[in-house]
């Protein structure tokens, strides 16, 4: 679910029509008395504001370090609607390049071969790219993987294609086929949808160090229900088989084999019980052994198993325990002496915690109320961490080091919110991505002490700012005996003569923070459109949201809107007290979980809202997929009064205010389902909201063209209505 929002962070940049004074018109009071009228011309300045250079997702992404740590591959888009293309940086001469630049195919995948060439997949064609420039197309068509790996001695590539593994020989293109599954739902190196979608696990296959053997998931969905969907282009469909709360799950078995034709698997003695997770493996040092994680179907087990590759035989080596639900926050760290670095809440923050191999304790390397979130690298030599945390604030992050032996830890990484960063091979440099609360990400290139090397720029410096007229504060609002984080978005200069209407933008759900220092995708500069319009837009993480420990987490367990709810509400009261705002003329609106809680707090508070936008909301958890709901909301047989008190659709009769509700029709994530239900509900209840379906959208929105039309659409709404 997390974007799942912000994805949480890929950083969508966009620039705003308006300039200097004098302001965008501005909203006057009662503007809802006004004729509704729907414009035929998308909003002037929202078409700006998604059509240029900066209004791309993230400028880097997909980094991948050479061997040698001498340069980095990564993944960059330049220009609106343009497809991403691979891009190269070179250490020495501290600058970037394109090395397959923009055409017809979008790069979706690229990995080093060796210090001197990478395998690219773009679109239709797999293909070796030379640092000279010089190309060579390996693979076309059907033959292009969905998904590879490289040996580690850089001869051979693993290629998951229609659901089976082959190798492929890069010297002679000759291919091996593994594996010879022929039935649907059946699929060998396959990643389910459900782990992709929730537990960020990409890859269901991996090399061992030697190059010649592989570990690979077996996937069994035969027996999980197809849902259809639109593909991405509007008009064919695409089936999904979609696991729902409380139903089926993918079963999933993991096995070890060589990398050579008619070569038996040897398979992991991974449970006696089919129902469960297994969200990562990897060959520890010495490739005799794999580690793999399991959980529990509920997810509140946790345990790193040690399994033998010769035999299968598998062993406990860590377990972790919450009766609410445990956080997945990968595999550990392995070092070539044996020892792990893994990231664990275990005392009810994410800290490092280190293991010294067979039978010896785990060891607890950070504490404190602040998450160490992910490690970089970690050196045997030296003994020193790198880590991405929260050490000096919930609404900050930055790159610190640790040194095991003494626990100093030191901030590394300069001003700005740290979004993610990349080490290289060797430990000494690594690329990272910040941002501010009034300026999109950048991405600079910095050395183990901190020092700033370069910065990464593939839009000539194109980079939004707020403007001068527009305020973004942080704010602390006591609710419940909870000091909750508000982001408030006005005018920089309030009128003595006037009070304000009031946005309220929410997220509310668990795992994201919608409220801290950085920049936030497409929503910031569209805040700062709102507010040069004289809007007011506002924001609160409720009890719920993520960065501020289990406990407050946990709040949600059993029921995902009631607290949150709770939370929004009274904290709205709180900042309606402020003597510039109009307490009468308030809006929300929200995306995902932003649009459950969207379409929760116009049923609950109709009194408080004059109309509820949301867009691909969930409204009702029985239709949402099972690993995600679970965990929060364990199964509909378990906690069926929660999900009868968060079922959107059999309230709508309560609805007495304006609603604008918006899915794409290629959502993969809330299915549109959701929205379809609703939309028969309202007919049954013969209310008359409006509803926008787009073709060929998924949770997510990229496309600049439909983002325009979506963002005038939601804009004019809240602009009569306010």
């Amino acid at each position: 679910m997390h974007w799942k929002f912000y994805a949480v962070l890929s950083v969508l940049v966009v620039l705003t029509g308006c300039t200097k004074r004098p302001a965008c018109p501005t909203v006057a009071p009662h503007a809802a008395d006004s004729s509704p009228r729907v414009a035929l011309e998308a909003d002037p300045d929202i078409v700006t504001l998604f059509h240029r250079p900066s209004a791309v997702k993230r400028p880097v992404s997909s980094i991948i370090w050479s061997a040698d740590s001498a340069r980095f591959a990564f993944i960059a888009t330049t220009r609106p609607g343009a497809p991403p293309a691979l891009w190269l940086y070179e250490v020495d001469g501290k600058k970037e390049r394109p090395l397959l630049a923009e055409r017809d195919c979008p790069v979706t995948d690229a990995a080093w071969r060796n210090e001197e060439e990478l395998l690219v997949r773009c679109g239709d064609a797999l293909i070796a790219v030379h640092l000279d420039g010089t190309e060579r197309v390996l693979l076309q068509g059907d033959r292009v993987p969905h998904r590879m790996a490289v040996s580690p001695d850089g001869t051979k590539l693993a290629v998951l294609r229609d659901d089976n593994l082959s190798v492929l020989d890069l010297a002679t293109l000759q291919e091996t086929v593994l594996t010879d599954l022929a039935e649907d739902g059946l699929c060998a190196g396959c990643v389910p949808w459900l782990y992709e979608e929730e537990f960020s696990t990409t890859r269901g296959f991996g090399w061992a160090a030697d190059s010649l053997r592989l570990w690979f998931t077996l996937v069994d969905e035969r027996h999980i229900p197809l849902h259809w969907v639109e593909a991405e282009e509007p008009g064919p469909v695409r089936a999904l088989r979609y696991p729902l709360a409380g139903a089926d799950n993918p079963i999933v078995d993991i096995g070890v084999m060589d990398a050579t034709a008619g070569a038996a698997p040897v398979w992991m003695n991974l449970s006696s019980e089919a129902d469960v997770y297994l969200p990562g493996a990897a060959f520890m040092p010495g490739d005799t052994h794999l580690a793999v994680a399991r959980l529990d179907r509920l997810q509140t087990t946790l345990e790193i198993l040690r399994c033998d590759t010769r035999n299968g035989t598998c062993a406990v080596v860590d377990e972790e325990i919450d009766p609410r639900w445990v956080d997945w926050a990968g595999l550990p760290l392995f070092r070539d002496d044996g020892s792990a670095v893994r990231v664990s809440r275990r005392n009810g923050f994410f800290h490092l915690y280190l293991s010294g191999g067979d039978d010896q304790p785990l060891r607890q390397l950070t504490d404190g109320n602040w998450n160490a979130e992910k490690v970089l690298t970690a050196d045997p030599a030296t003994g020193q961490i790198l880590f991405i945390g929260d050490r000096e604030g919930p609404l900050s992050s930055a790159v610190f080091v640790l040194s095991p032996t003494s626990g100093e830890i030191r901030r590394l990484s300069a001003d700005g919110f740290v979004h993610d960063a990349v080490a290289s091979p060797d430990g000494k440099l690594f690329a990272v991505t910040t941002s501010t609360l009034t300026s999109s990400p950048v991405t600079t290139l910095m050395d183990a002490g901190g020092r700033q090397i370069a910065s990464v720029d593939v839009r000539g410096g194109d980079i939004y700012t707020s403007p001068d007229d527009v305020r973004n504060e942080l704010v602390t609002i006591e609710v419940n005996g909870n000091a909750l984080h508000a982001h408030i978005t006005r005018p920089a200069v309030l009128s003595s003569t006037r009070r304000y209407p009031v946005l309220v933008y929410v997220y509310g759900g668990p795992g994201v923070q919608a409220v801290t220092e950085s920049f936030h995708t497409t929503f910031g500069p569209w805040r700062d459109l709102l507010a040069r319009r004289g809007i007011v837009v506002f924001t609160v993480d409720n009890r719920g949201s993520a960065g501020r420990g289990r406990e407050f987490e946990a709040a949600v367990h059993r029921n995902l809107t009631r607290v949150p709810l709770d939370d929004q509400l009274a904290a709205l009261r709180e900042f309606l007290k402020n003597s510039w705002v109009d307490r009468r003329r308030v809006g929300i609106v929200g995306w995902s979980f932003g649009g459950t809680m969207a379409l929760s707090a116009a049923l609950e508070a109709e009194q408080t809202f004059r109309f509820a936008v949301a867009v691909a909301p969930v409204t009702n958890w029985s239709l949402y997929d099972s690993a995600y709901t679970e965990r929060y909301m364990q199964r509909p047989q378990d906690n069926p009064e929660g999900y009868t008190a968060t079922d959107l659709s059999s309230r709508v009769k309560k609805l007495t205010v304006p609603t604008l509700v918006i899915h794409g029709l290629a959502d993969d994530n809330v299915l549109p389902l959701h929205t379809q239900k609703l939309m028969r509900a309202f007919i049954d209840a013969r209310k008359t909201p409006e509803i926008l379906f787009y073709p060929g959208a998924g949770h997510r929105i990229d496309d600049p063209e439909v983002l325009t039309h979506l963002f005038s659409r939601m804009t004019a709404f809240i602009e009569r209505n306010l």
